[in-house]
């Protein structure tokens, strides 16, 4: 997680990360990635993409993308 402090994922992509968390279940681990709003699908992708690139998340491990309604 120390990977989002320094802009490793550089300026451009890191200015939309407000935060992250990691779960450790029984079920499967989660790892969440707060970012701002973003209307761009493909920049979200890029960023989910990056941080699993730098994390040496093999390829066979799948990614969901999942959207928090605020209330």
């Amino acid at each position: 997680m120390l990977i989002l402090i320094g802009d490793i994922l550089g300026v451009d992509l890191g200015t939309y990360i407000n935060g992250a968390v990691v779960s450790l279940r029984v079920k499967g681990d989660r790892l969440g990635l707060w970012l701002k709003k973003i209307d761009d699908i493909n920049l979200i992708k890029t960023i989910g993409m990056k941080f699993k690139d730098l994390l040496n998340i093999p390829s066979n491990i799948q990614m969901i993308y999942e959207v928090s309604k605020n209330k």
